[in-house]
């Protein structure tokens, strides 16, 4: 009898535990942002034009315009929060071209 009880509690354990991993990968932020983004010399172009999607989660940062007076690679910064309330920084490069 105390062997099945022991086995009983380390399988609701174990359940638990996979519940538990699959809600956290589940509410995991993602992000996808579009591919080899080229932006022409004094064009205007705002930060959060190139988010394509995003889920679990939402944007913080302000919409503000890119620099676009200069050519060269550009970092970009935006902010989000995701499902658990932490902040995430998320960089991505835009080419700013003549």
């Amino acid at each position: 009898m105390k062997k099945t009880l022991w086995l009983l509690i380390g399988l609701l354990v174990v359940a638990i535990t996979i519940d538990f991993l699959l809600f956290i990968r589940l509410k995991k932020f993602n992000i996808v942002i579009e591919n080899d983004i080229e932006i022409s010399l004094n064009a205007k172009r705002c930060n959060l034009d190139y988010i394509k999607t995003y889920r679990n989660g939402k944007i913080i940062s302000d919409k503000n315009l890119i620099d676009t007076t200069t050519p060269g690679i550009k970092t970009i910064s935006v902010t989000f929060e995701d499902y658990f309330g932490e902040e995430l920084t998320y960089d991505y490069d835009v080419l700013i071209v003549e």
